[in-house]
């Protein structure tokens, strides 16, 4: 069993392989990111049977095959198990975690670059209502075109979807917002995960200055809209044409083991430049509309990359220690504020690096990876166990502190009083929130979000950075990748192989 993901926005479904006539059309044709189960080719290997899961029904058909890529698993569903999750769901869903920051947060600044009504000072500023910006964002790497407009309200004229009746997972759901009772115009948007009762739990973007699932009454519900279905994929390529671009609607590129690639400024280039050769052969109107539109974003977002691509964090401010040296940097640090001894900052610690997630032509969470393999756990001697001490916090100190949300750590270093603070308000004040299981975890990891692992223990307790998924290793089941210090030193090495059951460890993130 091979299980394949569509990388084209919009794949007919053939009843014979052959696009010789559209007699053979199995319509709808399939949508961006669809997973299907490979059953068959044809003699010359262009045709790819394939099996598609659509809730309770499953139909066979062909397609061209190279608008496939191979994948691990078949096409997630929702909680109730009956409906396939849409593209647009699963860009959202890899974003929770992200929130507005000090100084303002790329990732949203890149959000907000989707709605070009706003000025380029307001494009810059996370605390710009982004609501709008984040579902404008998502469909458009999707390979939609949305309304590139903030308001919330603007989806109510989208004419890229229609308004249904019955709320159905993933739908555009607009709010009205009200002030003492009163309407005021304004509103907000997100995507429908769930109804119950009075209440309709959505995922969106400015829910409390972040991307999550959170709660808001039936009774300000304006409407909810579905995106309608992309154009199909003109299947009829030259047979000696290799070339079949991966889907240009997206610069995200989704790979084997869970992780996320991001074109490179050139891949972008070639984008720009397939989208505009498609734009010069357009037909119709109404195709040129819509290809003008694709290219005007196209052009947005390479110039937030370029400006991405040479961004910068500030270097953080110097801590004092009672020790001076590599090898001792921050090793007795206190609980509280401390005043007086040495300033202590490492100038090789890649700070400026690890503070963004990744850049074009990385993929997502390599902030992580250059985190771990600066501090290079299993070859520092700061980390190597002296008798029955070990040091996890200081290496969990260490990370984060590099990583622009350090922990504090107790005089006595020891992990137990870790996990008293991350429970604590100050934790959350921080930014810190708990993650409810292993897999959500290591999918923040992989996003490049700081995440811990964590668990109280009779003495010291353990702790260890949750990294991303190796290049060159499986999405683990029930399970997650991490580095740490402490009787073992390890850069590589999993939640259960140190923790044992992975519920039964605690998880936090950082955004």
């Amino acid at each position: 069993m091979a299980f394949y993901k569509v990388i084209s926005a919009g794949l007919n479904v053939r009843t014979t392989p052959s696009s010789d006539t559209n007699d053979n059309l199995f319509p709808p044709p399939l949508s961006i990111n669809t997973v299907v189960e490979k059953v068959g080719e044809s003699d010359d290997k262009r045709w790819a049977k394939v099996r598609i899961t659509e809730g309770a029904i499953t139909r066979e058909g062909w397609v061209a095959a190279r608008f496939l890529a191979l994948t691990d698993a078949p096409a997630p569903v929702d909680d109730d198990g009956d409906q396939p999750v849409p593209a647009w769901l699963v860009i959202a869903e890899r974003e929770i975690g992200v929130r507005e920051t000090e100084p303002d947060n790329p990732r949203i600044q890149e959000y907000l670059s989707t709605a070009t009504n706003l000025s380029r000072g307001q494009m810059m500023q996370d605390e710009t209502d982004w609501c709008s910006a984040f579902v404008n964002w998502c469909l458009t790497q999707a390979g939609y075109t949305g309304t590139n407009h903030a308001l919330a309200r603007s989806w109510l004229n989208w004419t890229g979807g229609d308004k249904i009746a019955a709320p159905r997972y993933g739908a555009i759901t607009v709010f009205k917002r009200l002030v003492n009772g009163v309407d005021t115009g304004k509103g907000h948007v997100a995507f429908f995960i769930k109804e119950d009762g009075t209440k309709i739990h959505v995922l969106g973007g400015n829910q409390n200055d972040g991307v999550n699932v959170k709660t808001y009454p039936k009774a300000d519900l304006l409407a909810y809209i579905y995106p309608k279905p992309l154009a199909a994929t003109d299947d009829v390529a030259d047979e000696d044409d290799d070339s079949a671009p991966e889907d240009v609607g997206s610069v995200y590129r989704t790979l084997p083991n869970g992780r996320v690639y991001e074109l490179s400024l050139d891949e972008r280039r070639t984008r720009i430049a397939a989208l505009e050769d498609a734009l010069d052969d357009a037909e119709t109107e109404a195709e040129r509309a819509e290809l003008q539109a694709q290219v005007d974003s196209a052009h947005r977002d390479f110039t937030q990359a370029q400006e991405r691509a040479i961004y910068a964090a500030p270097v953080p401010p110097p801590h004092p220690s009672n020790v001076g040296g590599r090898t001792n940097w921050r090793r007795a640090w206190s609980w509280g504020t401390q005043t007086g001894g040495l300033f202590i900052i490492d100038p090789k610690a890649p700070y400026n690096d690890a503070r963004v997630r990744n850049k074009p032509g990385e993929i997502q969470g390599s902030n992580i990876e250059r985190v771990t393999g600066f501090l290079d756990v299993e070859h520092t001697d700061r980390y190597k166990p002296q008798g029955q001490n070990t040091f996890c916090t200081i290496y969990v100190c260490d990370a984060t502190r590099i990583l622009g949300c350090e922990i504090p750590i107790h005089p006595n270093r020891a992990a137990n009083n870790m996990a008293v603070w991350l429970e604590g308000a100050e934790a959350k004040n921080n930014g810190w929130r708990a993650v409810a299981t292993v897999e959500e975890a290591q999918s923040l990891a992989n996003l490049g979000c700081v995440v811990l692992a964590i668990q109280r223990r009779s003495g010291a307790g353990h702790v260890a950075l949750v990294r991303p998924v190796p290049a060159d290793k499986p999405l683990l089941d029930n399970n997650a990748y991490i580095a740490q210090a402490g009787a073992i030193t390890s850069s590589l090495t999993t939640v259960s192989a140190i923790f044992g059951d992975p519920d039964l460890v605690k998880y936090y993130m950082h955004p």
